[in-house]
């Protein structure tokens, strides 16, 4: 086979070629990478923003009702951010075992979830979200069928928006994204502190548990 029949590898390529006439590659899809502390700090602000307009607007479009989603007061959710990180951080040696990963970002989403429910019940004593009518949940706190759409957003994350992202990070001045991440990291802390004391709560964010002792304080409040 002769240099023209040779079939062309890079065919399927996203490229183009400018007009210096030289060949670039507009997009590469390497998930087989570890991230850096300076990029899955980033993924922590961007998914937990994200994660924060997914539930606004979920929200919206199921109940008919806007709210200001989560327990802090600001523009995000970071339980998406942590589990965004956790992915990333833990399971790139894994890739090329799909199933593997799979099955690992349901026992992530578990283990955030779950924990992160029972802390701000245990500490604030409000809950959320409540699952006890879903079918398979766990105390309330977790059930079968989020997992598993967790789980399939996961394998989205790891495989392709946290390496697309990355790469968009690395087209930000090193100065610009430090400047970015010391505020953002600052007003999330603020926003921390203040919402320990003053939760986010209200019809649409947080749910009361119907237990015994719940109903007999609605009894005794006079109509």
């Amino acid at each position: 086979m002769n240099s023209v029949d040779k079939y062309p590898e890079d065919k399927f390529l996203d490229r183009y070629v400018t007009e210096e006439g030289e060949r670039e590659v507009i997009w590469n899809f390497d998930y087989h990478k570890k991230y850096t502390f300076t990029s899955l700090w980033m993924l922590f602000f961007t998914f937990s923003v994200g994660g924060w307009l997914w539930e606004v607007a979920y929200h919206w479009f199921s109940r008919g009702e806007l709210v200001n989603r989560g327990a802090l007061h600001g523009p995000w959710v970071p339980i998406y951010g942590t589990g965004a990180v956790l992915i990333a951080a833990l399971l790139w040696r894994w890739v090329d075992r799909p199933l593997r990963v799979f099955v690992s970002i349901i026992v992530i989403s578990a283990v955030v979830e779950y924990s992160t429910s029972y802390v701000l019940e245990k500490i604030k004593g409000i809950r959320f979200w409540d699952y006890s009518k879903d079918f398979m949940n766990l105390n309330g706190r977790i059930y079968m069928e989020g997992l598993i759409f967790f789980g399939l957003g996961g394998c989205i994350v790891l495989y392709l928006l946290a390496p697309m992202l990355e790469e968009l990070y690395k087209k930000i001045a090193d100065k610009v994204k430090w400047f970015l991440l010391l505020v953002l990291t600052i007003l999330f802390l603020i926003d921390v502190i203040y919402s320990f004391n003053n939760p986010n709560k209200g019809n649409g964010v947080t749910y009361v548990k119907q237990t015994k002792h719940t109903i007999e304080i609605k009894e005794q409040v006079p109509i």
